[in-house]
């Protein structure tokens, strides 16, 4: 996924807060009704360097009919 520049006309500027991003719907890999799975997360800023990896809690995906 791409997050697009958050300063006003590419200056460098220190930005914190929170991010939401919406994922396409999730699927089940195996023959089970039920699967978990979790997403790291990390982010490259312009220069290349790397963030801190955020890990989420354990997400239940389940079959629907």
């Amino acid at each position: 996924y791409h997050i697009p520049p958050m300063t006003p006309g590419m200056q460098e500027l220190h930005i914190t807060g929170t991010y939401t991003i919406n994922l396409n719907p999730l699927f089940i890999l195996g023959n089970s009704d039920e699967e978990s799975t979790y997403f790291t997360l990390q982010i490259t800023d312009r220069k290349g360097n790397l963030s801190n990896q955020v890990v989420t809690p354990s997400i239940t995906i389940t079959d629907t009919p």
